[in-house]
């Protein structure tokens, strides 16, 4: 069973659709605005809404975030039962809501509460900004200290590094959930993908690779689910497979 809502509104002959929502995103907004109209409709995941009605939540949505410092917790917002969870926080929710009520629909507020939320969005971009430079420092420090990965010295291990390739390849064929379900779920995923990372970089014309280099690639790629744990242990694999293991270290193969 699916767990995910949207809001849809008319206008005119065209209907607009919002982005989707888990479950508790739309529990946290009913609880947080009681008394909107918005709540009288269906009782289905897919909430039919008139224009007023929309403009009603967009309205109380502005007030409250001019207002309110909105919360960036993470919590489980939806998902699938038994297969998957998804991730939200409040700033996101509110900012994709607000963006389809004014983008999608037209609708705008007074230039003073536009402005106290303009000014917080700001905020939350430069701090955004600032903990992906932080972290992106951190992993820059950590993976520095293992060096550089050679490609295969002879015919046999080039010949090693490109079967476990394929294997690898078609590892990930085996993951049933979409890519972007997958890099938040499956572990087996995410280690696939690293993995097939480093062999195709080693088995390139390249007269070596940094370490450091991959791993910044990789976090470019995964984003917040990138594991440092994860991709140690990915490169690791493929630096015993080359013959080079990472001194001091030791990983399952």
């Amino acid at each position: 069973m699916i767990v995910i809502c949207s809001f849809r509104v008319q206008t005119g002959s065209e209907m607009k659709e919002s982005p989707t929502m888990g479950c508790v995103d739309l529990e946290k907004l009913t609880r947080l605005f009681p008394g909107n109209s918005a709540w009288s409709g269906s009782d289905s995941n897919i909430l039919n809404l008139n224009l007023e009605q929309a403009k009603d939540l967009y309205s109380e949505m502005m007030s409250f975030y001019a207002r309110t410092e909105v919360s960036a917790e993470k919590y489980i917002s939806g998902g699938t039962f038994n297969i998957f969870q998804v991730d939200n926080d409040l700033q996101s929710l509110f900012n994709g809501l607000i963006d389809f009520f004014e983008k999608e629909l037209g609708f705008s507020s007074s230039p003073e509460i536009i402005k106290a939320i303009a000014d917080k969005r700001a905020r939350q971009v430069k701090k955004t900004a600032d903990d992906k430079a932080k972290i992106r420092e951190v992993i820059a420090e950590t993976f520095k200290v293992f060096g550089s990965l050679k490609p295969p010295k002879n015919n046999e291990v080039r010949a090693r590094v490109e079967k476990k390739l394929a294997q690898y390849r078609t590892r990930l064929l085996e993951v049933q959930h979409h890519p972007e379900v997958a890099i938040y779920t499956s572990d087996k995923y995410r280690d696939s993908v690293h993995k097939i990372a480093v062999c195709e970089a080693v088995l390139s014309d390249m007269v070596e690779i940094q370490v450091v280099d991959l791993a910044m690639k990789q976090l470019e790629s995964f984003g917040e689910c990138f594991d440092a744990g994860e991709f140690f242990q990915a490169v690791g694999v493929i630096a015993t497979y080359l013959e080079t293991p990472f001194s001091g270290t030791e990983v399952s193969t």
